[in-house]
């Protein structure tokens, strides 16, 4: 689920970041944006398959706000369909 959420985020980011290259005229600017890398956790049972991931600082707060959002939107779901399911007396 997080995988799918950080995969949209990143096409949404680099269809912007191509708009954007694409209105300035082939002219850029150097980015004064710090580059942070993390490391992404393995599959659950396997050692292998941990990948590193390189965005600003910027991006990673972006989805990690989003993150957050749909966390709180799930748990918001499950309580909601929790309440409307159980009876008064349960």
């Amino acid at each position: 689920m997080i995988r799918l959420v950080m995969l949209c985020a990143a096409l949404a980011m680099s269809a912007q970041a191509t708009a954007l290259s694409e209105t300035s005229g082939g002219k850029k600017k150097p980015s004064k944006t710090k580059l942070v890398c993390k490391m992404s956790a393995p599959a659950l049972g396997t050692r292998l398959g941990a990948t590193r991931k390189c965005a600003t600082e910027q991006e990673w707060a972006t989805w990690e706000r989003e993150i957050a959002e749909e966390s709180r939107r799930n748990i918001d779901k499950v309580q909601m369909q929790r309440a409307t399911v159980c009876p008064p007396n349960c």
